[in-house]
């Protein structure tokens, strides 16, 4: 299915909001494999950067036996100690990442609250990743410091899920941040923003 593009702007723009080039939704999505080929959209890249920024962590783990030390220390048996701060940290991302964008509030209209809605957007999916990517890379100096690569396994085991959960822009992923930022009774046009040609500099 061909990437359908919506323009940010239109000689039917009104003074009191967005006209019918503002009604896009989830059903324009044209799916997550065809739009990253196009990459002709906001959605099409941002989801072409977040698939890279998944792989990361699948290759630290695939080297991590290389960093991590093996033998034994002076902390050895602390192992399920140091997968504390890991679970610690994976209750955080759930708890906050979801949370994030906050609700937007009312009074937003035209072209800046569609520029808007993707830059909330955007953040909110940084701010989700840098959560869940945390309770993966911890566990790399607490591996270090255990010396057992296990623990960053487990880490990674926690972590992981979590980080494709809050990051990976799905359609229902993007449906549960529009109600989020629609929550304050003010509309997002976020699937327009995402679907709109990406703005050359």
């Amino acid at each position: 299915m061909a990437s359908v593009q919506f323009p940010l702007s239109g000689p039917d723009d009104g003074p009191s909001g967005p006209s019918d080039l503002y009604e896009a939704s989830a059903a324009d999505d044209p799916g997550y494999l065809a739009s990253v080929r196009s990459s002709s959209t906001v959605l099409g890249q941002l989801r072409t950067t977040v698939a890279a920024l998944v792989a990361a962590p699948v290759l630290i783990l695939a080297i991590s036996p290389l960093i991590v030390p093996a033998g034994q220390g002076r902390l050895d048996g602390l192992g399920p100690l140091l997968c504390l701060p890991v679970l610690a940290l994976g209750a955080a991302a759930l708890v906050f990442g979801p949370r994030a964008p906050r609700p937007l509030p009312p009074g937003g209209t035209g072209e800046a609250a569609v520029r808007r809605a993707g830059l909330l957007f955007r953040q909110a999916i940084m701010f989700r990743y840098a959560l869940s990517e945390a309770t993966i890379l911890v566990g790399l100096p607490l591996a270090m410091v255990g010396r057992s690569v296990w623990i960053f396994v487990f880490a990674f085991a926690v972590g992981y899920p979590i980080l494709v959960w809050l990051t990976v822009p799905t359609t229902a992923r993007i449906e549960a941040v529009r109600r989020r930022l629609e929550s304050g009774g003010a509309p997002s046009f976020l699937w327009t923003a995402l679907l709109a040609p990406p703005r050359r500099p």
